[in-house]
């Protein structure tokens, strides 16, 4: 967007420019200032943590702290200039309301933007002049950034002692259930990896769901111990991460299954229940009866079902391959229409 100008907001390029990195600052002390609070209320290691500059006012020098200040230097510079419940000071005042002009260029050796701030309350001057200096912004994000360093010790102080209190501690599970042993292993890898961090809780929760119908779906046995087979291997995986949580092991742990391509992609959305994607129901279907699949997979209304006949299949046909692709899978490739791009989609796991 080329747009030519005269006269006031001349400089509408560099104002905009402004903001943004005034909106990125933003984000950074906001993100700093969080990870404070989050950490001084963790109770562990040596380290302490405080955040510093809560009363600060040294860079702006104003009555109220540079944070403060520094918020209603992005409100006026741009984020809410027409509702502004502060002056040049930023200093609350009752009644009245401010509102900021457009910015302009400061005056050489001085501030490098200015803007006139109004008021419509009896006795407030006509207007004032708020300047900001980009060097004051740069030494407020600075400082405030710095502190990473030691959040970043206090974070590996509260990893190692949490990888300290639960390495080497077993984990008891029924063995008469698998899903109650998946449920089990869910509520380890929450409080050992965290609900964030994730670990191993996409896979469990994948285990949970195939373990629930893995009995049901035996009705769909196609011959060559194929499914009972997936079953067995599923729970070689469930004990490697067992394994790896009493161990605090964060190791990548895949079922094995690499089947590239377009038509994969919408199958999987299609089986994980996703709306709107006949698409994929329609290639799953093609993929039933030009294949081995059973035909009666078709009316089965267990999405899960389908999913763990289909793993199956695709994981029987992974041995020696690296990947395998949907033409390779049909009984008479020539029915294969191909769509897509099979280099980057696909189904993983």
């Amino acid at each position: 967007m080329d747009i030519k100008l005269k006269g006031f907001g001349y400089n509408h390029k560099n104002s905009i420019a402004l903001l943004q990195y005034i909106i990125v600052i933003d984000q950074i002390v906001d993100s700093v200032k969080l990870l404070h609070k989050v950490l001084e209320a963790i109770n562990v290691g040596s380290t302490q943590i405080s955040y510093p500059y809560k009363k600060s006012d040294e860079i702006f020098s104003k009555p109220v702290s540079d944070d403060v200040f520094f918020k209603h230097i992005r409100a006026v510079f741009g984020m809410h200039s027409i509702d502004l419940n502060a002056g040049i000071d930023g200093e609350r005042q009752k009644g009245g309301k401010f509102y900021a002009s457009w910015p302009a260029f400061g005056m050489p050796d001085e501030d490098d933007f200015v803007v006139q701030i109004y008021n419509n309350s009896p006795g407030y001057e006509p207007s004032e002049v708020l300047g900001i200096s980009l060097e004051n912004l740069n030494i407020f994000v600075r400082e405030r950034y710095d502190t990473l360093v030691t959040l970043t010790q206090k974070v590996s102080e509260v990893t190692y002692t949490l990888e300290a209190s639960y390495k080497g501690v077993s984990i008891t599970l029924k063995n008469d259930d698998l899903v109650e042993d998946v449920q089990v292993l869910l509520q380890e890898n929450n409080k050992r990896f965290g609900v964030l961090n994730g670990g191993y809780e996409f896979l469990l929760l994948y285990f949970k769901e195939m373990f629930r119908v893995a009995a049901n779906a035996k009705k769909y046995d196609f011959g060559g111990n194929i499914l009972e087979a997936y079953n067995e291997h599923l729970k070689k995986i469930f004990n490697e991460i067992k394994n790896n949580l009493e161990n605090m092991n964060r190791e990548i742990t895949r079922i094995g299954i690499r089947a590239r391509g377009y038509e994969f992609e919408k199958i999987t959305q299609y089986l994980d229940g996703s709306d709107n994607y006949i698409i994929g129901e329609e290639y799953f279907e093609g993929l039933v009866k030009h294949s081995i699949l059973p035909g009666e997979l078709i009316m089965e209304k267990d999405l899960s079902i389908k999913r763990y006949v289909l793993d199956a299949f695709l994981f029987s046909k992974m041995e020696n391959k690296n990947e395998i692709l949907f033409v390779d899978l049909l009984n008479d490739p020539s029915v294969y229409r191909s769509n897509g791009i099979s280099d980057f989609t696909g189904y993983f796991i």
